[in-house]
């Protein structure tokens, strides 16, 4: 690198400015962020005008925007721009990437959850508002009793219950982190109770009863407000059924120990 010779004889560099790209990117990225871009972006044309800047550079700074998940770009027609704004499934599908990518293991993303998700559960009961999220998580128990003989149906209705455990956390930063590993861990669950229900070996009656007894379990105990017991509860509830989807038990189906962010979609 060139650089010119600075007082005392040392070599001084040349810092160059950021690319125009980037810069147009950071700029509308700022404003997609900002929720100013809510209802897509403007077109090429004015976008062009605005920036004064070449319809390549313009275009290879949408590309920076769309491998961060911030745009979509549409093709043919009626192609142009989407707008998307970040969310706890665009950051779970990469981190489903990067899991994969290091090839982590289910089990491993299983601990992740069983360590997360208590805590969730603990700060539910501690809320004020506890009896309201506790009536929510009953009706959401009793669509499992419902769906009970539909293994898929079953299942999605169990992670709906978690996700309400979640949501239910009094802290946002929370239910971003743990909603992101929860969001990899359904897609994985799902993928493994579709295959065990086509395989016939999806846990039988006496294992679904057990599920629901063990929402039920956490959801009484949140509605007393005893969140140390709830959080006990959800411990126990995560441990034992993580098993069927790692397939670490002794008579459940087999299932990927590796991640699959394939079964996540952005």
């Amino acid at each position: 690198m060139n650089g010119k010779r600075a007082a005392g004889g040392r070599s001084r560099r040349e810092i160059r400015p950021q690319r125009a790209a980037e810069l147009v990117a950071s700029d509308i990225r700022t404003r997609i962020l900002a929720g100013e871009l809510d209802e897509g972006l403007p077109t090429e044309t004015v976008l062009l005008e605005e920036f004064s800047v070449s319809r390549p550079t313009l275009r290879e700074a949408l590309r920076i925007l769309e491998t961060e998940g911030l745009v979509r770009t549409r093709r043919g027609k009626q192609g142009g721009a989407e707008v998307r704004r970040p969310t706890v499934d665009t950051a779970a599908y990469h981190l489903g990437l990067v899991l994969q990518g290091t090839g982590i293991e289910l089990t491993d993303l299983a601990t992740a959850r069983h360590l997360l998700e208590p805590l969730c559960v603990l700060l539910a009961a501690q809320r004020d508002d506890h009896e309201a999220i506790a009536t929510e998580l009953e009706s959401l128990i009793d669509e499992s009793e419902r769906d009970a003989e539909d293994g898929a149906a079953f299942t999605a209705s169990l992670l709906e219950f978690h996700q309400g455990l979640v949501a239910a956390c009094d802290n946002d930063t929370l239910k971003v982190l743990v909603g992101t590993v929860e969001r990899v861990w359904q897609s994985q669950e799902r993928a493994w109770a579709e295959e065990a229900s086509k395989a016939g070996s999806y846990p039988d009656e006496k294992a679904r009863r057990h599920a629901i007894d063990s929402h039920r379990r956490i959801a009484r105990r949140i509605a007393k407000g005893d969140a140390s017991g709830a959080s006990r509860a959800a411990q126990a509830h995560l441990e034992a059924s993580m098993s069927y989807v790692c397939g670490t038990g002794d008579d459940t189906a087999a299932a990927s120990p590796v991640i699959d962010s394939a079964l996540l979609r952005l």
